[in-house]
């Protein structure tokens, strides 16, 4: 139990005895008859504070000091109370007054009760602290930990002790200061009062611009009013003589009281009417009932009393002022019921008490401990007394001895109830009481299986709606397809049949939406009320974002799946979606607890969902590796499997893709008896798409060359056009190609713009060989050097005769050039 939860606890049972030593005071000393007039306090001495013009003191004064009452000497207004109230009408006393330092004596006569005097002290006294301390314990019961529903019963248990009226009428010193000790805090009552409507429903500006603003309120009362009403209650009660001390500055403390109680109420209703107004019109139909309610209530009595203040009630007749007071009284009951009327039926405060099954959760929940106790009462006392009626023990043994049994008796039925009772009783009526750690240990367990993100949606939607219950439940996931976040499930709460699966076709949301925005830079939950004017959801509906399509989309979206609580599904790194969560059901708020759990479920979810993608990735890998070696095989078919024969040329040729498959490619063909075609190209490119830009080269290539009859030009000028139309801007091949015709020993070529192959003459090393041998050198190491320092003079021949590469122009001219080629010459294209 909590601090706050004991305090609050003290709290209320105090007020609860106090009311009930009121209730027992009214009823003993229920009013026969009424003298006409009223009397209050003044330093030590009492004086009459009003006479009724038509009553049977008309005679009397407003401030007559009274000396005597029926030749007594009163020392407080509760010795009035216990001397008059008994009196039946047309009794007779006296009475002694010092009215101008002049002593007289009146003989006067009771008088009997107006009609509906007894049904407005009865309202007044009983009827009102009950409603006040019914709805404020009610609200505090069902919700002790919101500070709305806390501040809401503090006030009305503190109106509660305000109208209780309890006098410590013949009790002794201590018990009397006791019994008034307890209504001193009750002058709390204005502050807390101001301090409640400056948060209700949410804060005020002048709160966020003044944030002591309340503080400043309580230390007014806990200062100057407070201290002076525990220093006159306890001379009153232990030394009433020396009360006369204090008479200088009673006057003041009545008018600086008067002046705080009248500034925090109208403060607290100014403070209701700016949170009205700066509410969304949601709020305000919720709101509306409190604030008339508030005004209706409050203002009459306020206004009244200041006139009763200022004016008095001498010209005001007994009927004409019950009738007020009538009004004053029922008007007033306004402020209460409004609240209550406004917690049932709108969910002003969030409590339990109205939840979708409220009058069943209050009937059964509240009413089984309720049941319990009253039934562990009835058989204790029937115990005791069947154990110690004939019993001899002492008073005092039998106290400890039912204590003990009592306070053994209740341990044991409160852990049977914690145990046993409360937990059927929340599975067969209410929502399941859940385990945060069970909830994340089977979601783990569910989750690290999964590879389907739909199905992750789906698991977790269930969790989370069996869990807690909501009304809505959406879950978005990113979508790689469409760029944006896709609905992958939404769920709806029957109360019949449970969560239903709804259809969310349709609802997606750009990457970016101002809601992704938020929880993409934040990475925290984000809470979404419509009706808050700093909600950032309010930017959805604001008269910008009205104007643009893209964000009434959005708001359209947030409202249809009742958005109250988003959760991002993301780790450091990605936000794979996010989780709508719609209100409680009944519209309770998410606890501390409640948001700790969930954060934890889609944190999961985002690790779940990141091992996924990891997991598809490596597929997808694996996929395209299994298909790069099928490409990277039958593009090695693309190349000569087996060498022409031929009996002029000796071929070699061989090609490594750095990445299994590439745009390299050579080739030999065999064109007629004596003929054969050499081809290198290189095309622009890596991979698979350089690959298949090889492979249209090669084909068109072989289709072309049988028909070419010599003219190399028009073959290449032919492979140009048509890799300019089945291909990109960007999309380009240099070629070589050659033809060697083995009968005259004549080697033609066309270079397209590649790099230029290299021909190496053998007749340059073997003249070095013969102007060597000439020379009479006849060691094979100076011949070979010989044949090194030749060719270093003279290097190969670069065949760069042709045109520009093929595929970026539509249109291009080639050259061709035939050369003779000698035994041993050697040409290398690569």
């Amino acid at each position: 139990m909590s601090r706050r939860t004991f305090l609050s606890a003290v709290f209320f049972a105090v007020v609860l005895l106090y009311m009930g030593l009121g209730f027992y005071q009214l009823f003993a000393l229920l009013p026969k008859s009424t003298p006409g007039w009223l009397v209050r306090r003044d330093g030590d001495r009492l004086k009459i504070s009003a006479v009724m013009p038509d009553g049977p003191a008309k005679d009397l004064r407003a401030s007559d000091e009274i000396v005597l009452l029926n030749n007594r000497e009163i020392k407080s207004a509760e010795e009035i109370v216990q001397f008059i109230q008994p009196l039946e009408a047309g009794t007779a006393y006296t009475l002694r007054i010092r009215r101008n330092g002049e002593i007289k004596d009146y003989a006067l006569r009771t008088a009997p009760l107006p009609p509906g005097a007894l049904a407005l002290i009865f309202t007044a006294r009983v009827i009102l602290p009950l409603v006040f301390f019914l709805i404020g314990l009610a609200v505090f019961i069902l919700k002790p930990h919101d500070t709305l529903a806390w501040m809401l019963g503090l006030l009305f248990g503190l109106c509660a002790i305000v109208f209780s009226n309890f006098l410590s009428i013949g009790l002794p010193g201590w018990v009397a200061f006791l019994a008034q000790a307890v209504g001193i805090p009750s002058v709390l009552f204005f502050p807390v009062f101001f301090h409640f409507f400056l948060i209700f429903p949410e804060p005020s500006p002048s709160l966020r611009r003044f944030p002591r603003l309340p503080l400043y309120a309580y230390l007014a009362f806990l200062v100057l009013i407070i201290p002076y009403d525990a220093i006159v209650t306890a001379l009153h009660s232990f030394a009433p003589q020396r009360a006369q001390a204090l008479r200088s500055i009673t006057y003041a403390h009545g008018i600086i009281f008067s002046l705080l109680a009248l500034l925090t109420i109208v403060g607290g209703l100014l403070a209701l009417i700016l949170n009205y107004r700066q509410a969304g019109n949601i709020a305000r139909r919720k709101m509306r009932i409190v604030v008339v309610g508030g005004f209706v209530g409050l203002l009459p009595l306020v206004l009244f009393t200041i006139l009763f203040s200022v004016f008095g009630t001498d010209r005001i007749s007994t009927s004409t002022l019950l009738w007020l007071n009538f009004i004053i009284v029922g008007l007033f009951l306004l402020f209460p019921l409004s609240f209550a009327y406004a917690i049932a039926r709108h969910q002003v405060i969030p409590v339990s008490l109205i939840i979708r099954r409220g009058i069943r959760y209050l009937f059964v929940a509240r009413g089984s401990v309720a049941l319990e106790v009253m039934t562990v009462s009835v058989v204790m006392f029937f115990l005791m007394d069947a154990l110690f009626r004939n019993n001899p023990m002492s008073g005092r043994s039998v106290g400890v001895i039912s204590g003990v049994v009592a306070i053994i008796v209740w341990t044991l039925t409160r852990a049977i109830h914690t145990r046993v009772i409360s937990p059927v009783i929340d599975r067969r009526f209410f929502r399941r009481a859940y385990n945060a750690q069970q909830i994340l240990a089977e979601l783990g367990e569910a989750l690290r299986t999964m590879t389907d993100p739909p199905e992750m949606a789906r698991l977790v939607s269930a969790k989370i709606q069996d869990s807690l219950q909501t009304e809505s439940i959406a879950v978005f996931l990113y979508d790689e397809k469409t760029k944006e976040y896709a609905c992958a499930t939404a769920a709806q709460y029957v109360e019949a049949s449970h969560a239903t699966v709804s259809a969310c076709e349709g609802l997606s949301l750009p990457v970016d939406a101002f809601i992704i925005q938020r929880l993409r830079e934040s990475g925290q939950p984000l809470a979404v009320n419509f009706d808050d004017a700093n909600s950032s959801a309010r930017a959805l509906v604001s008269a910008d974002a009205g104007e643009n399509e893209s964000r009434a989309r959005e708001n359209e979206i947030m409202q249809r799946i009742r958005a109250q609580l988003i959760l991002p599904i993301a780790t450091k790194e990605q936000l794979f979606g996010f989780v709508a969560l719609g209100p409680r059901l009944g519209d309770l708020p998410f606890s501390g607890e409640d948001r700790s759990v969930l954060q934890s479920v889609v944190w999961q979810m985002a690790l779940a969902l990141e091992n996924a993608q990891l997991i598809s990735r490596k597929a997808e890998e694996e996929r395209l590796r299994h298909e790069l070696e099928i490409a990277s095989e039958v593009q090695q078919r693309l190349f000569p499997q087996r060498l022409p024969a031929t009996e002029g040329l000796e071929l070699a040729g061989v090609c490594i893709p750095a990445r299994g498959v590439g745009g390299d490619y050579y080739d030999f063909i065999k064109i007629g008896d004596s003929q054969i075609g050499i081809a290198v190209a290189d095309v622009a490119g890596k991979g698979i798409s350089a690959a298949l830009l090889m492979s249209i080269v090669q084909a068109s290539l072989r289709s072309h060359v049988q028909t070419a009859r010599g003219c190399l030009t028009d073959l290449v000028t032919s492979m140009n056009a048509l890799l300019f139309e089945s291909t990109a801007a960007n999309s380009y091949a240099t070629f070589f190609y050659a033809q060697f015709d083995e009968k005259d020993r004549a080697f033609t070529y066309v270079n397209a713009g590649h790099n230029p192959p290299m021909l190496v003459r053998a007749n340059v090393a073997q003249e070095a060989v013969s102007v060597a041998t000439a020379e009479g050198v006849t060691t094979q190491v100076v011949r070979r050097e010989a044949q090194m320092s030749a060719v270093a003079k003279n290097p190969a021949s670069l065949l760069t005769t042709g045109g520009p590469v093929s595929g970026i122009f539509e249109s291009c001219s080639y050259e061709q050039e035939t050369i003779q080629v000698q035994t041993g010459d050697v040409l290398v294209a690569y």
